[in-house]
């Protein structure tokens, strides 16, 4: 089996350590970047299987590069995130385009696992 390269694009520390620390449990391979310009770069350097974007970011808005990464012809789905602090204070994933089913192993149809301190599963 192939590892999957998962992009992480989080200027939170607390929300980015626990996202990687969560995929590198369940296998996959994790990077963080912590602004978009750096995430943008590593895009292209890199394509990684899947992209995780923060909503506000210190240099930009998510939603930017996200529009930036579909014009330039990047396909990857990308799951959109923002910490939204309410009664509860938790995180909440919110998806603003994903590619088909999002599956990058029809074997294997869990996609985002349950993370600590997360609590969201997305399955294809």
């Amino acid at each position: 089996m192939s590892t999957y390269h998962i992009l992480i694009i989080e200027d939170d520390p607390a929300i980015g350590q626990s996202l990687l620390d969560g995929f590198k449990h369940h296998g996959f391979e994790p990077d963080l970047c912590t602004t978009g310009t750096s995430g943008m770069e590593f895009v292209k350097k890199y394509s990684p299987h899947l992209i995780l974007l923060d909503i506000r970011l210190p240099d930009g808005s998510g939603f930017d590069y996200c529009r930036q990464m579909r014009q330039a012809g990047y396909k990857q789905p990308i799951v959109m995130l923002t910490a939204q602090h309410d009664e509860v204070d938790t995180v909440n994933v919110h998806i603003r385009r994903l590619r088909e089913k999002i599956e990058l192993n029809p074997e294997e149809p869990a996609i985002i696992l349950t993370v600590p301190g997360i609590g969201y599963r997305l399955v294809g």
